[in-house]
């Protein structure tokens, strides 16, 4: 795990899994109270909730431990990988930003048709 400590002024992380181990709920489990360790989650004045990214299978799991254990894990807030993640704001922040510029820099790209949209 990368050598990160939030500031104390933070209030959500965000973190992703990379390299962790992701075969079972014990293994990803064990690699949540890690990163919980490290990032000081719900000690004072440290942030309260990791925002935590992963592949298909370590969100599976994420969501299985979550039921299963609901208070347990009620610091995290899963999202479906960071390609997702990604996606889905880029497309928000394209939307929000589409009137400020964005539509001349796809027409300097030579994007026509989502010009015209």
């Amino acid at each position: 795990m990368d050598s990160y400590t939030p500031s104390h002024s933070d209030i959500v992380r965000y973190a992703t899994v990379r390299e962790a181990q992701s075969s079972s709920a014990d293994d990803v489990s064990s690699y949540l109270w890690e990163l919980k360790k490290d990032l000081h989650i719900g000690d004072d004045g440290y942030p309260s909730y990791v925002v935590l990214g992963g592949d298909q299978q370590i969100f599976a799991i994420l969501k299985k431990l979550k039921s299963k254990h609901p208070g347990t894990f009620n610091w995290i807030y899963s999202v479906a990988g960071d390609w997702h993640l990604k996606k889905t704001m880029s497309e928000v922040i394209r939307n929000l930003l589409w009137d400020g510029g964005f539509h001349e820099v796809a027409a300097k790209c030579g994007l026509k048709r989502e010009v015209s949209k």
